[in-house]
């Protein structure tokens, strides 16, 4: 009897291991959350974590680049829109690894009840979108990152909202300098 109730416990403990708890990775006290909604309701973000980058190339040439980098990271079915000078993915899905390295250097979407980032081991829905504006002979390049995961194990179909750590917008600024000065 004691060892199927303590069997029942461990399969209640299973169930909620989908789940997640409090990060203790949280955005740093200087960061701003604020919340957007989307199709898939409502997302945080880190006002501060995506500022404006600037290149040393003509809006044109970074605006050419952009749908490039996006695929060389993995971005599947880039749209472009020519007006606002945006290029992005407003919807793609990604487990575990995104342009070859964890989910988690990229999102803080909390951990699991075992301690783990929750990025590595969710489905993520993600919405990245890059615009480009003009500034002279340079070019300003803002790229905003939000996310949701949602667990693989369990029974939960609860979204979390993850927060970027800013790497993967920086990253795009960084592949937009070296394709361009190459």
């Amino acid at each position: 009897m004691r060892h199927a109730v303590f069997s029942a416990c461990l399969l209640s403990l299973a169930g909620c291991a989908a789940t997640t708890v409090a990060s203790s990775g949280g955005p740093p006290p200087a960061a701003v959350l604020t919340a957007e909604s989307s199709r898939s309701g409502t997302v945080r973000t880190r006002a501060n974590v995506a500022p404006v980058e600037h290149v040393e190339f003509p809006m044109q040439q970074v605006w050419d680049a952009l749908p490039a980098i996006y695929t060389e990271l993995g971005i599947p079915e880039v749209g472009q829109d020519p007006a606002t000078r945006t290029v992005g993915n407003g919807s793609f899905i990604v487990t575990r690894t995104l342009a070859g390295e964890p989910l988690s250097r990229f999102l803080l979407c909390g951990t699991t009840a075992f301690g783990a980032p929750l990025a590595d081991e969710a489905r993520v829905q993600i919405d990245l979108r890059t615009t480009v504006s003009a500034g002279g002979a340079e070019s300003s390049v803002r790229t905003t990152l939000m996310a949701t995961a949602r667990a693989n194990r369990g029974t939960s179909a609860d979204t979390v909202p993850c927060n970027s750590t800013g790497r993967l917008e920086a990253r795009i600024a960084t592949l937009v300098r070296r394709k361009l000065a190459s």
